[in-house]
């Protein structure tokens, strides 16, 4: 019974400590992800803002 005991924290903590694994690489990944995202936004914003168009033209 004392080993059942021993074993239950240890599975606590594995698992606790995978889910902030989890959401460590999720957050790193969504970095990576969004940030060229929102930056390629802001570019076409700006560019929207200085009069020109950010989209390819068709002509």
């Amino acid at each position: 019974m004392e080993s059942k005991g021993n074993e239950l924290p240890l599975i606590l903590f594995s698992k606790v400590s995978f889910s902030l694994k989890l959401m460590f690489i999720q957050s790193c990944l969504s970095k990576l992800i969004i940030a060229p995202i929102r930056f390629l936004l802001s570019y076409g914003r700006f560019q929207h803002a200085k009069g020109e168009t950010w989209s390819p033209s068709l002509d």
